[in-house]
């Protein structure tokens, strides 16, 4: 499993910020098995202008997944209709959000 530069950011400030120490080690274990891979975006999702719900983030972890033709798991959906009503449409497997509780 890869994992964007920002992606990656994102997720350990949010796990620093909320985690509770189970759920910092279960961070932690998920993180041994992710390969962090260089932020690097397609040229069509370069071309996508953030909106209130797509951000410069947004852009760069879904257009790093496009220039690759890899799925890219997200809770994001927002997101991805973001990107869908400017015309691009990218791979993605929607989940739903696993807010931390601190525990």
């Amino acid at each position: 499993m890869v994992m964007t530069e920002t992606a990656l950011t994102e997720f350990n400030d949010i796990v620093r910020l909320i985690a509770g120490s189970r759920e910092f080690a279960r961070a932690q274990r998920f993180l041994s098995r992710v390969l962090a891979i260089l932020d690097d975006p397609s040229v069509r999702a370069l071309n996508l202008r953030p909106t209130k719900n797509l951000e410069a983030s947004d852009i760069i972890i879904l257009g790093t997944g496009d220039r690759l033709k890899i799925v890219t798991v997200t809770a994001d959906a927002r997101a991805v209709r973001a990107c869908k009503a400017q015309g691009v449409d990218v791979q993605v497997h929607e989940h739903r959000p696993v807010p931390l509780k601190g525990v």
